[in-house]
């Protein structure tokens, strides 16, 4: 009777360590996904910032040329 208990015991354990080892990595493949979004957010802002100073940069020595053809 002991060894169908403590077989009753280990089956339920394992079963249960199973079934937390699954939410576990679900949870876990949800936050990598939810990581490599704002990764990509990121790096998709860095881009728009690193092109409007481009353009902002453009403008300014476009004034530049204008005003130097004005006064000249």
């Amino acid at each position: 009777m002991k060894l169908v208990k403590s077989i009753l015991f280990v089956a339920t354990t394992l079963s249960c360590a199973l079934a937390f080892a699954q939410d576990g990595s679900e949870r876990s493949m949800q936050a990598a996904q939810q990581f490599r979004l704002a990764q990509q957010e990121a790096r998709e802002k860095n881009e728009l910032r690193v092109e409007s100073q481009r353009l902002v940069k453009g403008e300014d020595k476009t004034e530049k040329q204008v005003s130097e053809k004005s006064e000249g």
